[in-house]
């Protein structure tokens, strides 16, 4: 999944969703790695002369709203499946448009608007990611 910015700063679209095939949790933990845990290395001015390269912490959460997309009808595709997953897991609201169709493709297309609740949505990210790695564990030891 991508998170790309738009002309609002308070608002991120939430593009290659179908990349999950409709795995909610996969696609949760990739916008949770982008979004929560992201680590960039920042080059700091160490003194007038020398600079330092450090990995810091950039956490992107300076958004309130993530838009997704469905191209297609299909009531157990990607789309539907991502907004069931964050109503049920109580990560926010979510408000859905009906089905339009997009001029340029031809296709189908259905929008979400997801406002965000970011400590809940945290919470769930860090436990799906201690899931995750103990699921790899498991799977080496064996």
């Amino acid at each position: 999944m991508q998170i790309n910015p738009m002309q609002c700063c308070g608002m991120r679209e939430l593009s290659s969703l179908s990349a999950h095939n409709g795995n909610s949790e996969k696609a949760l933990l990739s916008f949770g790695e982008s979004t929560y845990f992201f680590r960039r290395e920042k080059v700091i001015a160490k003194d007038g002369f020398n600079l330092e390269r450090r990995v810091v912490d950039d956490p992107q959460v300076k958004f309130r709203y993530a838009i997704f997309t469905q191209a297609g009808r299909d009531q157990a595709g990607y789309g539907f499946k991502f907004a069931a997953f964050i109503r049920e897991n109580r990560l926010g609201d979510v408000l859905e448009t009906p089905f339009y169709n997009n001029p340029n493709s031809g296709n189908d297309v259905k929008v979400w608007i997801w406002a965000i609740n970011h400590d809940n949505t945290k919470k769930l990210v860090t436990e799906l990611k201690g899931k995750q790695f103990q699921d790899a564990t498991a799977r080496k030891v064996t």
